[in-house]
């Protein structure tokens, strides 16, 4: 059931449920006492979450962007690019 979920996941580009899922299957083979099994499973998992939070990381920076442009404040899109640049290098795939 939870490899089918992550193949539909997967499938319609649902990251966060992709994460969910691949914790979960490790969970599963944590507790069969598979801990290979289930490293990998954590492991795809991380890896599909670090890009989970790149992608909130630019949202979040993008909209306080917005934000400080339609208040007069900040130096536009280049800046805001930038800091989304910086916040995923420190975010993801150290």
């Amino acid at each position: 059931v939870l490899l089918d979920a992550f193949a539909l996941a997967e499938q319609h580009g649902y990251r966060r449920e992709q994460v969910l899922a691949l914790e979960f299957l490790g969970d599963v083979f944590r507790d069969e006492n598979r801990p290979a099994e289930a490293r990998m499973y954590y492991s795809r998992g991380l890896a599909v979450a670090q890009v989970v939070l790149v992608v909130a990381a630019r949202a979040g920076l993008a909209a306080r962007g917005d934000a400080d442009l339609a208040h007069g404040r900040g130096s536009g899109a280049a800046s805001i690019d930038a800091r989304a640049s910086r916040a995923s290098r420190s975010t993801c795939c150290s």
